[in-house]
């Protein structure tokens, strides 16, 4: 609506024609807050007001009914000086301020407009101006009624904040008009509203007085109140509806339940059609033309609202209810008439959605409008019947149905006004061409149904577009195009089975079942009336057709057809009546087959499989008869395979004639347990060996035990066995063993003889059986002993060497030794002389041994710092089956082997005594000596230890030091106390290399320094590096009352 409130304007005419464009610029550039009444939420509001000249035929009474054309507010402008106010302006003022006031309007605003002279010459009146008299003339206590606006002449801050008061005062004047006004006719209106029980009440009266209402909310831009007085309205009429349909008539709705002569679409190109809006206040709407005008304003508001989106949503309900409401008032139509409104409502609804909508917003409506399609492609499909256009029909539309057609065209009206040529056709335009042939007709509902189909998917709403695809396919079956009919069919029948509605899955797969005969799809044809003929949900003359079409297809082919047992077949039920069974033992299992047929079926075979990795077995029953419904059938079968574990059902064959019916995996939880026991294989060595030694031939016991697998004459025994191990039988290298015919559950003996290479250490071989009639091979462990242990060890004289080599036994059986020999690896500067030993056989037993010691003699000086040795012996034993004297062979390594340091040790009493008594200090006397005359070996700092026993010797101070050797010799002293009496060993004193932390060196009078060092480190020698002369020395200890000289005894 382009309508504005209305402003009346009185006095200087000429003065507010020059003003008025800057008034008409000025006055809605700032949204004003409008406070309204009864706690409604406030909205800010832009005014904009058409000016009219004042008239007093135009002052609104009390019982005005119109809104939007009374005037609200009144102004009177004035530009003069104090003498022509007291003449004439006075006189005109008070005439216009009583004519309002008689009226009982109370809004009004005198506007006086001065200019810089007048501001000039008012400074030279002492107190009276013109604008005092006006306040003190007209307006007493309402000083706002009266305002000074400055001509602009100049743009100065003066001007400019005059005329921002003036457009406040003036804004904040028209909203409370506005609260007056709306308030007082709100009053009305509900007053209206409550009396819409009386007789004579009549809904078209209230209709426009709230629509007024409506429209003065929509002049301000409050367009959602406006939306709302509109949808309140719908509300209260559909109210009505209800009540009258239930028995409660009222006079004033016969005009809307009369029977309809016209059923023109909604029309959205105007945002008010007046001619309707005559109508209904003619109380001559139709109840379709007054749903159609309403709707129609909802839809302008929503555009309005930046709502168009919700145009379509509110179409889809729109639609649905009027067409209820015209069933349920039993409104008279001619037969299409309806269908016709709501495909041209639908497409008008559409084509506005797709104007108004943006593409970022197309997901927000996509469901609603696709529902629109959906609408409109279902109307056009129930004209197509009435109208003698739908495919499949041989005729041509009758003269009845052409005039059918002609009928209802007439009754859509003719809109010149809308067909401008530009754009999409219009609706009725599309309705017209769609039913004036049947090829149109077929292209504009293959256009509708693609249409729906593709905005549902669009949306994710599959299983609506597979409905309309159902449709969509049952018109291709007519149009004789069955390939493209099939798809849809068995997407619609998918979708029916995924949501368990079974009878139309059912009902569909007929369908399926012509387009696949059409299409002469010979496998798919007879799957399809497999499951027809097996359904519970059709006719029984539909199944028994099916079947005969099914024992037709099968008799005239060669080649056997491949079916799933379902739903022909089902197993209700498993019944294992042997469910452990083993070799040779005979099997049964006990199957519940429900035939899903509507006759006898005469089954040539029934065949169950079952399996165990890839092995398997079967059983079947022949030549037998299943009647519709449950039957029992027992299938029996001898175990032929007797490996052990747990066998599942695999394959189920069900065969009739020339059908196989199968079904993989029967039974995924039901096993039969087959009980096989793998024979296995004992190893024993002989009583006289007891374990088994490596290096030597042995005899062994070899225990089969057939278990569950009978032996039968002439099986071979193949012996394998793991690297280092060697098997034979008996003098033959042969490995292949023939075997006794042995039954289950025994067993038999025989001999192998086993070597292992030798070893020092104990080794685990394998020995390994296998043979055609074991399952898989028996592998068994077996552990080899070494016959000899050896050990070495190095003593030292001084600079002497000597190496001693220990041979131990560690076995049961006794062995025999001899001819041990010593020698270097690839050193000819060393020989090794024998001490005390024969070349006579020595014999060894379990946990003895026998030593071997050679002295070593260097030709090289230095000697050499480490060797590599190889020490061999020739041993033999009894239990040898080969009684061969075999080698030992012993690799040794030795590091550091040269004498480096002598230490010698005594000790002396102390205090000028003679003798040493318990708990009298003694002195510790040592020297050290370096058997190496290199200059490295004075510098090398030492560390040395005093290791006593504290149940003999206490010392005194530190028991360690550092110190360097001068001219090749170090001596020490150091105070001991010998704690008992006897003969007691000299404290031991032990050498080491000496590595400072922080990285300082001390020489042998640095004893201090030495002694209050906390953090030492050393690098103990190896073995031979130091040799301790007093090793085995003892000192004579007198108790205290004892006397006597020192004594000192060496032992070893």
């Amino acid at each position: 609506m382009e309508t504005k409130p209305v402003v009346t304007c009185y006095g200087d005419n000429s003065l507010f024609s020059g003003l008025q464009p800057l008034i008409n610029r000025g006055l809605p550039q700032e949204a004003t807050e409008w406070r309204r009444s009864y706690g409604r939420p406030a909205k800010f509001v832009r005014l904009e007001v058409s000016f009219v000249p004042y008239d007093d035929d135009i002052l609104p009474t009390e019982n005005e009914k119109t809104l939007i054309s009374r005037p609200f507010f009144h102004i009177y402008w004035t530009e003069c000086d104090l003498d022509n106010y007291k003449q004439s302006v006075k006189e005109d003022m008070a005439e216009w301020h009583a004519a309002l006031k008689n009226n009982n309007i109370p809004d009004w605003l005198i506007v006086v407009v001065v200019s810089d002279e007048s501001k000039v010459k008012s400074k030279l009146l002492p107190r009276s101006s013109v604008i005092d008299k006006v306040k003190s003339d007209f307006c007493g206590k309402q000083v706002d009624r009266c305002i000074v606006l400055t001509e602009p002449l100049k743009g100065d801050q003066k001007c400019l904040d005059s005329w921002n008061n003036f457009y406040q005062r003036l804004r904040q004047l028209l909203l409370q008009s506005f609260n007056k006004h709306l308030n007082k006719y709100e009053e009305n209106m509900r007053s209206l509203r409550e009396r819409r029980n009386e007789h004579n009440w009549s809904f078209s009266e209230y209709f426009l007085v709230q629509e007024e209402l409506a429209f003065m909310f929509e002049m301000l831009g409050i367009y959602d109140d406006s939306l709302l007085q509109y949808d309140e309205l719908d509300a209260l009429f559909t109210q009505f509806l209800l009540n009258h349909a239930a028995g409660e008539t009222v006079d004033w709705l016969t005009p809307f339940v009369e029977p309809c002569t016209t059923w023109a679409g909604i029309s959205l190109t105007k945002a008010l059609n007046w001619e309707k809006r005559d109508l209904i206040k003619q109380n001559k709407a139709s109840l379709l033309e007054f749903r159609n005008y309403l709707f129609s304003r909802q839809c302008a508001l929503l555009s309005l609202l930046n709502r168009p989106w919700e145009i379509a949503e509110r179409a889809v309900a729109y639609l649905h209810n009027t067409v209820q409401e015209m069933k349920t008032l039993e409104i008279q139509l001619p037969e299409g008439s309806l269908a016709c409104w709501v495909f041209l409502s639908c497409l008008e609804v559409l084509q506005t959605s797709e104007k108004l909508n943006d593409t970022n917003q197309s997901n927000a409506h996509s469901l609603y409008t696709a529902s629109l399609w959906d609408y409109a492609r279902r109307k056009l499909k129930e004209l197509g019947f009435l109208c003698g256009l739908m495919p499949g029909l041989d005729s041509k539309p009758t003269s009845e149905q052409l005039s059918k057609v002609v009928d209802l065209l007439f009754g859509m009206g003719v809109n010149d006004e809308d067909a401008t040529g530009i754009g999409p056709p219009r609706p009725i335009d599309r309705l017209r061409e769609a039913l004036s042939s049947k090829e149109s007709f077929k292209q504009h509902y293959l256009e509708l149904s693609e249409l729906a189909m593709g905005t549902f998917k669009h949306i994710g709403r599959v299983r609506s577009a597979r409905i309309i695809g159902h449709d969509l396919a049952e018109f291709y079956m007519k149009l004789g195009e069955p390939l493209k009919a099939e798809g849809f069919l068995l997407d619609a029948m998918k979708m029916y089975k995924q949501e368990g509605w079974d009878i139309l899955a059912d009902g569909v797969r007929i369908l399926v079942a012509q387009c696949q005969k059409k299409l002469d799809n010979t496998l798919k044809y007879i799957k399809t009336c497999c499951h027809i003929a097996c359904s519970s949900y059709l006719t029984l003359s539909e199944r028994c057709h099916y079947l005969e079409e099914l024992y037709q297809l099968t008799n005239n082919s060669d080649s056997p057809f491949y079916l799933k047992t379902h739903p022909a077949f089902i197993t209700e039920d498993i019944i294992l009546n042997t469910p452990v069974a083993t070799f040779r033992d005979e099997m049964s299992v006990t199957l519940e087959i429900r035939n899903n047929f509507p006759q006898d079926i005469t089954v040539d075979f029934i065949s169950l499989g079952f399996s165990y990795e890839i092995t398997a077995s079967s059983r079947s029953i022949e030549n037998i008869s299943l009647k519709p419904g449950l039957n029992s059938v027992t299938l029996k079968c001898q175990v032929q395979n007797c490996k052990k574990g747990l066998y599942k059902m695999g394959q189920l064959c069900i065969k009739t004639k020339q059908m196989e019916f199968i079904r993989h995996n029967v039974a995924h939880d039901v096993f039969i347990e087959i009980f096989c026991q793998q024979p296995y294989i004992e190893i024993t060595p002989s009583p006289e060996i007891g374990q088994l030694v490596s290096g030597i031939r042995q005899e062994v016991e070899v225990t089969f035990h057939t278990s569950s697998i009978p032996i039968l004459a002439n099986n071979i025994l193949r012996v394998t066995t793991s690297d280092g191990l060697s098997v034979s039988n008996g003098k033959d290298e042969e490995t292949n063993i023939p075997l006794p015919a042995t039954p289950a559950n025994d067993l038999f003996t025989f001999k192998l003889f086993l070597q292992h290479v030798l070893t020092k250490d104990q080794v685990e071989g394998t020995v390994t059986f296998d043979g055609d009639f074991l399952h898989s091979p028996i592998s068994c462990q077996i552990v080899f002993y070494p016959p000899l242990a050896f050990s070495h060890r190095l003593y030292s004289c001084k600079e002497r060497k000597y190496i001693q080599v220990e041979v131990k036994g560690s076995n049961r059986i006794p062995f025999l030794v001899s001819t041990p020999q010593l020698k270097a690896v690839e050193n000819n500067d060393v020989e090794f002389i024998p001490l005390g030993y024969t070349s006579k056989w020595q014999e060894i037993h379990c946990e003895q041994s026998t030593c071997f010691m050679w002295q070593l003699r260097s030709n090289a000086i230095p000697m050499p710092s480490s060797l590599d040795l190889t020490f061999t012996v020739t041993y033999r034993t009894m239990a040898d089956e080969d009684d061969l004297s075999r080698l030992s062979v012993y690799n040794i390594h030795m590091i550091n082997l040269q004498t480096l340091y002598i230490i010698t040790s005594t000790i002396l009493p102390g205090n000028d005594q003679k003798q040493c008594k318990v708990g009298t200090v003694c002195h510790l006397d040592f020297c050290v000596t370096t058997t190496s005359k290199s200059e490295s070996a004075n510098n090398t700092q030492l560390l040395y230890e005093v290791v006593v026993d504290h149940l003999l010797w206490a010392v005194c101070g530190k028991v360690t030091g550092v110190f360097s050797l001068n001219d090749s010799k170090f001596k020490g002293q150091l105070q001991v106390i010998p704690l008992m009496p006897g003969f007691l060993p000299l404290p031991l004193i032990s050498l080491s290399k000496y590595k400072p932390k922080d990285g300082q060196t001390y020489s042998a009078s640095d004893k201090d320094t030495v002694n209050e060092c906390i953090q030492l480190a050393n690098e103990k020698f190896d073995v031979g590096q130091v040799y301790n002369s007093s090793l085995g020395k003892q000192v004579h200890v007198y108790s205290e009352q004892g006397s006597g000289n020192i004594e000192t005894i060496i032992t070893y």
